[in-house]
């Protein structure tokens, strides 16, 4: 406690694990929520949420990524309090790299949901995601490929682009595919 503040954070997991810090004001003989810090972590880099307590509807949730080309971290914004926070078919980070140019594949992210969507079966309604333009721009940096502007919704299932993958030096697209509740990947 300093200043008329009291820190309150508990740890999840090890090196890869979520810290929440809350920050509550000490002031008239009561604790005010002020703040909420999330910060999930990955061995490469981190995605931070910070939340307004005093305003809902406040907070902002961005990546801390390397940037090879200057070899410092830099922070990408992913969200705020005027776009959704989540979706159920943005993708989510695992990588945490600043690609300045689009990775060499032979096919961008929305080619490869469509070849995707071409071998279901079944009807598809093609749904928008709720991108900024600004937030997919930051995704397309992290992820290093143009991101669809749209997902797939089916009776009971949906699927959606997830990520650019590399094996053996060879690039390949990743489809996440969500059917009774559980993730599967193509």
């Amino acid at each position: 406690m300093g200043n008329g503040y009291v820190l309150v954070q508990s740890e999840s997991g090890s090196g890869v694990g979520t810290v929440t810090t809350k920050i509550y004001r000490y002031r008239q003989g009561r604790l005010e929520p002020m703040w909420t810090v999330v910060v999930d972590g990955c061995w490469d880099g981190d995605t931070v949420s910070v939340y307004n307590e005093q305003e809902p509807g406040n907070w902002v949730r961005y990546a801390v990524a390397l940037d090879e080309e200057n070899g410092h971290t830099v922070r990408v914004d992913l969200a705020n309090g005027i776009s959704p926070a989540t979706h159920k078919a943005l993708p989510e980070m695992d990588r945490y790299y600043v690609h300045r140019d689009k990775l060499p594949t032979c096919m961008d992210g929305t080619a490869a949901l469509e070849c995707f969507r071409d071998s279901r079966e079944g009807e598809w309604a093609r749904e928008e995601l709720p991108y900024a333009p600004w937030q997919k721009e930051n995704y397309e940096l992290l992820k290093g490929v143009e991101q669809p502007d749209h997902y797939y919704e089916g009776e009971d299932a949906y699927f959606f682009y997830y990520d650019l993958k590399s094996s053996a030096g060879e690039f390949y697209h990743v489809i996440r595919y969500v059917w009774d509740g559980k993730y599967h990947q193509d």
